[in-house]
């Protein structure tokens, strides 16, 4: 269960992080329709609210995230957004009820024109419908959805638009299993994208800190090189180089402990816990 919540936390905050700092681009990529219709002379901003917590079932069944837009329109009014980020690996026609029943509240408590997003980034196939009937009364409430995993992997490489490698990322994560190894490969490969994008600057940031939390290549189990080769595509050199420095002596003291606590006969395997050293390091200090 601990995995799971802390799991859906670093989804959450990648997943609200990227669609608020690129929330025309979210509107763009996600709803079409929509944005035919927006007014391009006025950026989309936040709501002024957010949908109401769709909250976790079982560690099966975990919400990710929610967020709300408010896309202003050609003609002078707006239209807000409630969008759902959800990962899902089971079916659950009650993920449907409780996309309805945040519309209805984000609509109530905004009093606005309100339409529904749901993204779902696992390989779960939820409905996009929601359908209520007792005794007379019945109700049909759909809502737009967006499959990362049905995804073609082909044609989000060859999408231009901001949206397309941050969908990417989320695909090749669930198709990395949580393996080092593949994380390191598809970071490579979505590098080498985003290196030939002509976005601005900032947007490149934006996608490069999504891709690095999604990948996790903040993880020990990423090779340095790697995590320093990102870090440098989104922060100026004379900061990564301070970065750098400090690293290094966070590992130098760590190595100076470790070597300390060999010698006190103290067990690898606690030595390896406390400094969060490999062992082969360690083993090496001896």
């Amino acid at each position: 269960m601990a995995d799971s919540v802390n799991k859906g936390h670093w989804i959450d905050h990648a997943w609200k992080k990227v669609l608020a700092d690129c929330a025309d681009d979210a509107i763009d990529f996600f709803m079409p329709e929509l944005a035919m219709d927006r007014d391009r002379a006025k950026e989309v901003g936040p709501a002024g609210g957010e949908l109401p917590a769709i909250g976790a079932d079982s560690d099966r069944r975990a919400r990710i995230a929610d967020v709300c837009f408010s896309v202003p329109l050609k003609t002078g009014e707006s239209c807000k957004v409630g969008c759902v980020v959800e990962q899902q690996h089971e079916d659950d026609r009650r993920i449907a009820e409780k996309i309805f029943r945040g519309f209805y509240r984000l609509s109530d408590r905004l009093n606005d024109d309100v339409t529904a997003l749901a993204i779902f980034t696992g390989d779960a196939q939820n409905s996009d419908e929601y359908q209520y009937s007792c005794y007379g009364a019945n109700l049909s409430f759909r809502y737009n959805t967006y499959h990362v995993m049905s995804q073609d992997i082909k044609r989000l490489r060859q999408d231009g638009r901001v949206f397309a490698p941050v969908v990417l990322a989320a695909r090749m994560m669930m198709a990395a299993e949580g393996k080092p190894q593949q994380r390191e490969k598809y970071a490579q490969g979505l590098l080498k994208i985003m290196r030939e994008r002509d976005y601005d600057n900032a947007k490149k940031r934006i996608v490069l800190r999504f891709i690095g939390h999604i990948l996790r290549l903040q993880d020990n189990d990423i090779s340095s090189e790697l995590r320093g080769e990102f870090l440098m595509q989104f922060i100026p050199l004379s900061e990564y180089r301070k970065l750098s420095a400090i690293e290094d002596a966070k590992e130098e003291k760590a190595m100076e402990v470790a070597r300390k606590m060999l010698s006190k006969g103290v067990p690898v395997e606690l030595i390896k816990e406390c400094t969060e050293l490999d062992e082969y390091d360690i083993l090496m200090l001896g």
